[in-house]
């Protein structure tokens, strides 16, 4: 009974401060990562740094590494959809995609060594590359960090990654299932282990019940009653999309679990041993350092399904769109599907951005 009691409090005290939205009158930074798997420079340091040509293992193959011809759409989309953001932050290796407009004003380039610890370079593994975003020179409080295949998929406002200064999350506790033994399952697990080792849920769910009984939630409520009832969380709902961050609240996240921290940055190329970005963005939730959302980012689709992604940029539904890359593809297969996204996108987005040569 106390626990419906607790449950109901927290649900009935969420309707009474949705419409608690301040005005956004802090900067907010974009950030993206890419590389250029082709770059036959970048391809020597790797094969000196990693003593091997190729990586096949599980969750770091060729397509970690490959580059679309629809990057360039990628700033367009922000051009045309988040026209208030202050900079984009490209992190790049070194090398830079020949149509870029390194002069563009709204662009800020970064290299890895610009912002990642000396001891942890070269490294080929995206994880040390997140991990360390707070340290970027510049970067404001405020940001949302990218992948290159994470496209906007219509208008978004500052709003839909922060509200009264906090990062928008859907803290729903949803348990992870490895289906096919994959790697980047392994690293949630590993991230979900380390944080239910060094906090006590209950506590914190205590502490914030209007954010975890949100009733934007709806019938997902029922998963955080559960890890309320177990203590521990299995998981949560995050989404293969932009993610808000602040830097402060990353700096203090890494220092809590810097030994955690310093063990994944140290590896060169991604392992079932590691940690992921999500930590921020968990540690955000517990703390009580954001405000509930619902998890309407936008959806996963596979890169050549060029008639997939037509539609969703014409519903205008979601946020945003992944495109997902795969390994086993041919170099035909990889040419053909490079132009149909470039035919694509150019119908969708035929105007250049400031981020182009002219």
């Amino acid at each position: 009974m106390r626990e419906l009691k607790f449950v109901l409090s927290g649900f009935f005290k969420s309707f009474s401060k949705r419409n608690l939205r301040s005005s956004q009158e802090f900067p907010i930074d974009f950030v993206v990562t890419w590389v250029d798997g082709n770059d036959p420079e970048w391809q020597k340091e790797r094969k000196k740094t990693l003593k091997i040509t190729e990586i096949n293992s599980n969750g770091n193959g060729a397509c970690r590494y490959r580059d679309w011809s629809s990057f360039k759409y990628w700033f367009r989309a922000v051009e045309k959809f988040a026209p208030w953001v202050r900079y984009v932050y490209l992190v790049t290796w070194g090398h830079l995609p020949v149509w870029l407009d390194v002069e563009s004003p709204k662009l800020k380039i970064i290299k890895h060594e610009d912002y990642v610890p000396a001891k942890f370079l070269p490294t080929y593994n995206c994880q040390p590359l997140e991990l360390n975003l707070f340290r970027i020179p510049g970067l404001s409080e405020h940001f949302v960090y990218f992948n290159d295949d994470m496209f906007l998929a219509r208008p978004v406002k500052p709003e839909d990654f922060f509200v009264n200064g906090k990062p928008v999350h859907s803290a729903i506790a949803v348990p992870w299932v490895n289906r096919d033994n994959e790697l980047p399952y392994h690293l949630f697990f590993n991230t979900y282990g380390v944080v239910n080792r060094n906090n006590d849920i209950c506590s914190c769910i205590e502490a914030h019940p209007e954010k975890w009984f949100s009733h934007l939630y709806g019938r997902a409520m029922q998963f955080n009653i559960q890890a309320y009832q177990n203590n521990g969380l299995p998981g949560m709902l995050f989404s293969h999309m932009g993610v808000p961050f602040c830097r402060t609240s990353m700096e203090k996240t890494w220092k809590k679990y810097e030994s955690e921290m310093i063990r994944t940055c140290e590896h060169k190329v991604r392992d079932i041993t590691q940690i992921t970005h999500q930590i921020f963005s968990i540690e955000d939730i517990l703390s009580g350092n954001f405000e509930p959302g619902k998890n309407n980012w936008g959806i996963c689709v596979n890169i050549e399904d060029t008639e997939r992604i037509k539609e969703e940029y014409k519903t205008k539904y979601r946020k945003m769109i992944c495109l997902f890359d795969k390994d086993n593809m041919s170099d035909a297969e990889i040419s053909s599907v490079d132009k149909g996204l470039v035919h694509l996108f150019e119908q969708i987005f035929p105007e250049k951005s400031g981020f182009e040569k002219r």
